[in-house]
């Protein structure tokens, strides 16, 4: 992740989350991450915050401190991406299918989009939601109208779902079909 002021955090599979200087140089370790030590997503979150996304956890910390000032509880499978809502909202999505819109100034779960819409009648035993993307369509973008914003998963059965970021509704505003495979990444 690229911080505002131009320096690169970096973590991966040894869970590690390392800050890099604009010339290259290795300036600091921030701790591991402790479950599971996978590091799936980073984002910055404005001047002083970063999201690090490891398997059900997001861990926000602060960059000036590099201390860790809170820990994201929710999801029920690995956390996959990370996205940021023009109102400072964090916008996570996971492999247990849902997308989670997060408040950053009390740290808790504003809203949860279930990944598998359930229609009566039907069992959907074959149907794979795994949410592999997120993205964030902002008010005015061209999809969205002027007063709403939209956010996007990408997920295991092909499909991109639309979903008001401001509706209770469980069902998506639109599903976009096209890829004949998972979608893993959206911008």
């Amino acid at each position: 992740a690229l911080l505002p002021d131009g320096r690169l955090v970096s973590g991966g599979c040894d869970g590690r989350l390392l800050l890099w200087t604009t010339t290259g140089q290795l300036q600091a370790e921030w701790g591991a991450v402790e479950v599971d030590g996978w590091v799936t997503a980073l984002l910055p979150l404005g001047a002083a915050l970063l999201a690090v996304a490891s398997y059900k956890l997001i861990h926000v910390w602060d960059v000036t401190s590099a201390e860790r000032v809170a820990v994201l509880e929710g999801h029920t499978a690995m956390v996959t991406s990370l996205a940021v809502l023009p109102d400072g909202r964090l916008l996570s999505g996971s492999t247990d299918e849902d997308l989670r819109l997060w408040d950053m100034t009390t740290f808790t779960c504003a809203r949860r989009f279930k990944g598998q819409v359930e229609v009566p009648g039907i069992r959907n035993y074959w149907r794979d939601h795994r949410v592999h993307a997120v993205a964030v369509l902002p008010a005015g973008s061209g999809w969205a109208a002027n007063s709403r914003t939209l956010v996007a998963s990408g997920a295991s059965d092909k499909t991109i779902r639309l979903w008001n970021a401001d509706d209770d509704g469980d069902v998506p505003v639109t599903v976009l079909h096209g890829h004949s495979g998972a979608v893993l990444a959206l911008a």
